[in-house]
């Protein structure tokens, strides 16, 4: 008798015991909006929710005549100036010069990523290059616009340099940046593992860099628009900035508004896609 309540005590001990989980019910799985995620278009809702709200109030503002349509504009007018120019061809022509002098100093700047991870990985590189970089960042390069006209002439090769130098250096600080704040642990761990210093720059440290790289790109998308902008107001016969340039003399400011959402719209194309390129690239940061 003992010895059977000696064994069927052992076998307690050692039988794991199993735990009942509740079963997975509909009502407690992650709501999905659109088949995705309802958190992941949550910003986006309350971003054009905003949008929505704004320009409810800035439509009521100006139907009620506290703005002056002299001086501003509103929904009700800019837009059917929007339609209005690209009925007409007006827009497709500008663009077709925007875009391209923006394209073209974007690309460029992209040398900007290779130049900023040799200077954060070779410390004699950064001293070498630091005060140039550090300059011509805080330099206030729209004063090179004239200089670059008289280099390059009128054409787009002179909105394409300026751009270049607006873009290139933000996105040069932002990578290196990204490679100097590597997590030294993720190295240590690499080097333990027998990776070369190559297999470490290109797995390690180029993958943990992305984010910066694509922040310093967002920056740049900015600036090379400002570059367009600045560009063709000072010296262009062409473009969106002309555009601007011609309805602020004219005091068209429903023209001026259009040619205004135009930019703010390829803005958020522009970063939009950096945010698609961003989850690809580096889908851990989220």
């Amino acid at each position: 008798m003992a010895n059977q309540q000696t064994d069927s005590l052992a076998e307690s001990r050692t039988t794991p015991t199993t735990i009942n989980k509740p079963p997975i019910t509909t009502s407690s799985r992650p709501k999905t909006f659109l088949g995705r995620n309802l958190q992941e278009w949550l910003p986006t809702i309350v971003g054009i929710a905003s949008i929505l709200v704004v320009g409810g109030l800035w439509e009521l503002a100006g139907q009620l005549k506290i703005i002056d349509s002299f001086v501003l504009s509103w929904p009700s007018k800019f837009i059917p100036e929007l339609f209005r120019i690209i009925e007409t061809g007006q827009l497709a022509a500008d663009l077709a010069v925007s875009g391209l002098e923006f394209l073209g100093g974007f690309v460029l700047s992209l040398l900007g990523i290779p130049l900023g991870l040799a200077i954060g990985k070779w410390r004699v590189l950064e001293w070498i290059l630091d005060p140039y970089i550090a300059v011509m960042n805080a330099l206030p390069l729209v004063a090179l616009v004239p200089l670059l006209v008289v280099i390059f002439g009128l054409g787009i090769a002179s909105k394409i340099a300026i751009i270049f130098l607006l873009a290139f250096f933000t996105v040069v600080i932002s990578t290196a940046a990204g490679v100097k704040t590597t997590d030294p642990s993720l190295i240590k761990a690499a080097r333990s593992f027998g990776g070369t210093e190559l297999q470490i720059f290109t797995k390690v440290i180029i993958p943990s860099c992305v984010p910066f790289i694509i922040a310093g790109l967002r920056l740049a998308v900015g600036k090379a628009l400002i570059g367009v902008v600045i560009g063709e107001l000072l010296a262009s016969t062409q473009g969106i900035g002309y555009s601007l340039r011609s309805a602020a003399e004219l005091f068209r400011t429903a023209n001026f508004f259009a040619n205004l959402l135009v930019l703010a719209v390829f803005a958020v194309f522009f970063n939009w896609v950096l945010t698609v390129l961003e989850k690809r690239l580096a889908p851990w940061k989220d």
